[in-house]
């Protein structure tokens, strides 16, 4: 797998170097992900309490 801004950038996505660099870059994909799930289920959950949390069925009923 190459990825055209790396190969510009000059790394080499097939070396050992260049495979680490996309391992790392996927894994901060990864956490940013998880990131943003924690903190939709924050938000979800302050609503919630706050009493303003309409169900998503109700929501598309209207």
């Amino acid at each position: 797998m190459r990825f055209k801004y790396l190969i510009q950038s000059g790394v080499d996505t097939e070396s050992s170097t260049g495979k680490l660099v996309i391992r790392i870059l996927g894994a901060v994909a990864c956490i940013e992900t998880d990131i943003r799930r924690e903190r939709r289920l924050e938000g979800i959950q302050k609503a919630k309490a706050a009493g303003k949390v309409a169900s998503s069925l109700s929501q598309m009923a209207s």
